[in-house]
């Protein structure tokens, strides 16, 4: 008999763009010496992803909220690494 495990849903969704992608992306800053990157089409509880980046990556303090415009702001150089981190999510 095989066990099937169920995950619980996620407080959060992450809908991709048209061109079927995830809507992440790098930006510079400040002419180039800021380097962040934007999660954009987050629906749900942002502060669940912010933990969940936080923890994932260890990094304190370097995630930031805009609730009005759904996005999660992630300091540095890590769009790859949180692509396939969304990516092992299911999104």
């Amino acid at each position: 008999m095989r066990l099937i495990q169920t995950l619980k849903p996620l407080p959060y969704f992450v809908s991709r763009t048209e061109n079927n992608n995830l809507p992440v992306y790098q930006e510079y800053k400040e002419g180039g010496n800021k380097l962040q990157v934007r999660i954009r089409r987050v629906e749900g509880n942002l502060e669940f992803l912010k933990n969940q980046i936080e923890e994932a990556f260890q990094m304190k303090g370097g995630v930031r909220i805009n609730s009005l415009a759904g996005h999660v702001i992630v300091k540095g150089r890590r769009r790859d690494e949180i692509v396939r981190f969304l990516s092992d999510l299911r999104f």
